[in-house]
Formats: structure tokens, C-alpha cells, sequence
């Protein structure tokens, strides 16, 4: 259990780490509505996550892995063992995050942290368009989805059975829901002080979110590619 937990808190806090997304979570705190605006986005984000890892799992499983197979077979890679290709999915998912953290930091400068004046008008929308924008806000992450994907990948294959599996899934949710959760805990939990620790929550989140976000995928990838490597050379 401590193996597999050193497997997944790496991947379900980087799952978690949105700050775009929590930066519109906050937006959407003002008045008018804020609770039931931030609730629907973070319930139409939780939702999406869901459906993504329900819906990723089985991709992975039933097309992905074959795919990957039989590419190893071609090439005279594909070892005995039923892990070769879990290991090559690892690698590739690795890659693709790899990828995707060296596009973030060549744009680093590019892309201020502040929000792009588009998504200022988040502050006027309702609560059913708030759920839909947690939806967009979780699809264009990409990196974030991988990163879910892969642990749920990891729960799937690692035998625990329904409750235990189940549990797992639960928490990375949660975990993968961190972001957007954080500026609505603090709204409840401080109403009195909440906007100016909303404030300083949001002029945090824009300053780390480009070049933190980077480094945290590029660091990331790596170690998924290593540790599919290692298994399929082993």
C-alpha cells in the first residue's frame, strides 16, 4: 500500500493543481449568487473529472493498451510478462506530459498570470453556465486530465478489489477537485475576512501558475517515462 501511495500522490496533487480554474472559481464568488455560482462550477468540474476517468479508464484498457501491445510485438519489445504494456503506457502518457510542460514553459512569458480578458466574463454568468464553464475549465486543462487518467490507470491495475479500488477513486477526485474547492472552502470557512483572503489567494495563484506549472509537468513526465522505462527494460 505504501508503494502504491508513493505511485498516486504524485499524480493526484499535480491532478489538483488547476490554478486557472481556481482563479474562475473565484471570480465567480462575487456577488451576485456566489455560492450557488462557485457551487455549480465546481459541481460541473467534479462532474467532468468523473466522467473523464470513468469514461478514460475504459479507453485506456479496451484501445490504448492493445494498441501499444501490438506496436511491442512488432518491434520484438513485448516481453512475457502482462505488464509490458501498462509500462509503455506509462511511458507515453510521460511523454505527452513531457511535452506539455516544455510548450508551458516556452510560453511562460507569454502568458501573464493574470486571467486573459475573456474570462473576466465569467463574473456575470448564472449558475447553470457556471456549471458548464467548470466543464470547459477541466476539458482544456489537458495536463491535468493525463495526470488523473494515469492514476486511475494505476488504481485499476493494482488489484485491490471494488472497495478498496473505489475509495482510491474517491480521493482522487477529491484530490483532482483541490483547486476549485479551495477558494469555496475559504469563502465558508472565513465569510467575515473571505475577500481579502480570496484576494491574496488569487494574486498567489497567478503568480505561480505559469512557471510552477511547468517545472511540476516537465519534473512529472520524466518520472513516468523513467518508470515505464525501467519496467519494460527490466
Amino acid at each position: 500500500m505504501l508503494a502504491l501511495a508513493f505511485q498516486l500522490v504524485p499524480l493526484a496533487l499535480y491532478a489538483g493543481f488547476a490554478p486557472m480554474a481556481a482563479l474562475v472559481c473565484v471570480l465567480l464568488l462575487e456577488p451576485p449568487s456566489p455560492l450557488r455560482r462557485a457551487g455549480a462550477f465546481v459541481a460541473g468540474y467534479g462532474l467532468a473529472l468523473v466522467l473523464l476517468g470513468a469514461g478514460g479508464a475504459v479507453l485506456l484498457e479496451r484501445r490504448v493498451r492493445p494498441l501499444l501491445g501490438a506496436l511491442l510485438a512488432g518491434l520484438n519489445l513485448l516481453r512475457s510478462e502482462p505488464h509490458a504494456e501498462r509500462d509503455a503506457l506509462k511511458v507515453a502518457i510521460g511523454l505527452l506530459l513531457l511535452g506539455l510542460g516544455l510548450w508551458r514553459w516556452r510560453r511562460r512569458e507569454a502568458r501573464p498570470g493574470a486571467l486573459p480578458a475573456w474570462l473576466r466574463a465569467a463574473e456575470g454568468v448564472g449558475p447553470f453556465r457556471a456549471a458548464g464553464l467548470g466543464v470547459v475549465m477541466l476539458v482544456t486543462n489537458l495536463d491535468n486530465v493525463l495526470a488523473y487518467l494515469a492514476a486511475v490507470h494505476i488504481i485499476g491495475n493494482a488489484g485491490l478489489g471494488t472497495p478498496w479500488s473505489l475509495a482510491l477513486f474517491l480521493l482522487l477526485t477529491a484530490a483532482g477537485c483541490a483547486s476549485v474547492l479551495a477558494p469555496l472552502v475559504i469563502f465558508l470557512s472565513f465569510p467575515a475576512a473571505s475577500s481579502g483572503v480570496l484576494a491574496a489567494f488569487e494574486t498567489w495563484m497567478g503568480r505561480v501558475s505559469q512557471t510552477a506549472v511547468a517545472i511540476v509537468l516537465i519534473a512529472l513526465g520524466a518520472w513516468l517515462i523513467l518508470w515505464g522505462a525501467g519496467g519494460l527494460l527490466a
